[in-house]
């Protein structure tokens, strides 16, 4: 169980329904055959689009960092790095089936924590 104030609960589950919606789009988009879709929503569940908040002493994952077991965080990242490589896979290879594989890897970590983790807010 990770507790957390009402605020980091909210922004981290917010951003694991983003990683919900994008991976809906990278799915959606090669399904169609569209790899610059497929680019443009990987991009924004990617580290490079997150870069400012991690880097952002005041941002709400700095307390969540503070509170969460040492072996949360990687799979977060991993799953940040992940979509930025589906992004260059679609724009470098554009092959459907590469980048399907690679978001089905990503899910496992999508599984991963949810199979470890809970988030319960801190009274």
């Amino acid at each position: 169980m990770i507790r957390l104030t009402p605020a980091e609960k909210h922004f981290l589950l917010s951003e694991m329904r983003g990683f919900v919606a994008i991976t809906q789009k990278i799915i959606s988009a090669a399904t169609a055959n569209d790899m610059a879709a497929v680019a443009e929503a990987a991009r924004v569940g990617g580290l490079k689009a997150h870069q400012k908040d991690f880097a952002n002493p005041d941002s709400l994952v700095h307390g969540i960092r503070k509170k969460a077991p040492q072996a949360f965080f990687p799979l977060g990242r991993e799953t940040h790095i992940n979509f930025d490589r589906i992004a260059e896979l679609a724009a470098e290879l554009k092959d459907r089936d590469v980048v399907l594989n690679t978001l089905a890897d990503n899910l496992n970590n999508c599984i991963a924590c949810h199979s470890a983790y809970r988030v319960e807010e801190a009274h």
